[in-house]
């Protein structure tokens, strides 16, 4: 599995998985014109890039990826046809 491929899915997995306020103090900490990022952001990247690179298998979490017969993960859609 690609490296961009495993950031994707823990980027999703992750995200996914944390309560909803932590979501939107990421997304405020993001949308302030002040800072680029803040102590939720931080703490997600960190998160992501630790799972990303670890060798641990990352549950497919998004509904807009298949897993093909051969086993790769893809998008879904008809540009995949």
């Amino acid at each position: 599995m690609s490296t961009a491929l495993r950031y994707n899915l823990a980027w999703n997995y992750i995200w996914e998985n944390y309560k909803r306020y932590k979501q939107q103090c990421i997304l405020a900490e993001l949308t302030e014109e002040d800072t680029k990022e803040g102590r939720h952001f931080n703490e997600f990247i960190r998160e992501v890039r630790r799972l990303a690179e670890s060798k641990q298998d990352i549950p497919q979490v998004k509904s807009n990826y298949v897993l093909t017969e051969d086993n790769h993960i893809v998008a879904s859609g008809s540009f995949n046809s």
